[in-house]
């Protein structure tokens, strides 16, 4: 069940209503009715408190567009047991969707946000769950699509070939395509440090070059967040 702040304001509602006839009646020496307004009081209470915590969860930009990508990324990688250090792919895909949400605030004002952060759970079903372009382009739109393709590694034997001079270009070529790459980035440093894994050193190496291929001063946060990241490495 997703709890709406709705629901919360009804029950916040029969709590003030039954309180008041609870006092009214218990002025009235009307025990009875008092104690069952109290009882009622106790029930509405524990229910709130029992509710809460799933409210405060809801997640402000899970909409239609959103949620649909995020079953069809989790379904796709899923189908090929793509993991993610072990884990379920789902793991990596929602620490970067996660990074996208927390810097949602730096697109701009006329920007179709539910579109970008849903890109951003299919950033990797090209590369890595065998999705094509056009996959992804009848279920999600042809702007997802795009920005799936355009983080998508170009063949190569190495780190360094596969992005290339050639891969950024057709990042910065599509619009947020940057910014959803730098969520990945963060969630691959964020992880990496996290657990202490070599690759945490990797990224550090190749931090000067990332940001000269993708600094803007619009997502200068996130760069500034990933130099706080990574300064202990």
């Amino acid at each position: 069940m997703v709890v709406e702040k709705k629901h919360v304001d009804i029950i916040i509602a029969w709590l003030l209503i039954m309180l008041s006839w609870s006092i009214a009646f218990s002025k009235q020496d009307n025990t009875l009715i008092a104690a069952v307004s109290l009882a009622t009081i106790t029930l509405l209470s524990l229910t709130v408190i029992l509710i809460y915590p799933s409210f405060k969860k809801v997640d402000p930009f899970m909409d239609e567009l959103v949620s649909k990508a995020k079953k069809y990324a989790i379904k796709c990688h899923k189908s090929v047991n793509q993991k993610y250090d072990g884990k379920s792919y789902s793991v990596h895909l929602k620490m970067v969707y996660k990074f996208g949400c927390k810097f949602a605030y730096l697109l701009p004002v006329n920007a179709n946000i539910s579109l970008v952060l849903a890109s951003l759970w299919v950033h990797d079903a090209i590369e890595d769950a065998r999705q094509t372009y056009n996959d992804i382009k009848a279920a999600l739109g042809i702007e997802i699509a795009d920005i799936a393709y355009a983080l998508t590694n170009d063949k190569g034997k190495t780190r360094a070939e596969r992005a290339g001079n050639k891969y950024y270009k057709g990042i910065n070529a599509v619009e947020f395509a940057d910014f959803a790459k730098i969520c990945d980035r963060l969630a691959n440093i964020s992880y990496s440090v996290k657990k202490g894994s070599d690759m945490a050193k990797k990224y550090k190496q190749e931090s000067v070059h990332f940001k000269e291929k993708l600094y803007s001063e619009k997502y200068k946060d996130m760069f500034d967040e990933m130099d706080e990241i990574l300064k202990n490495v």
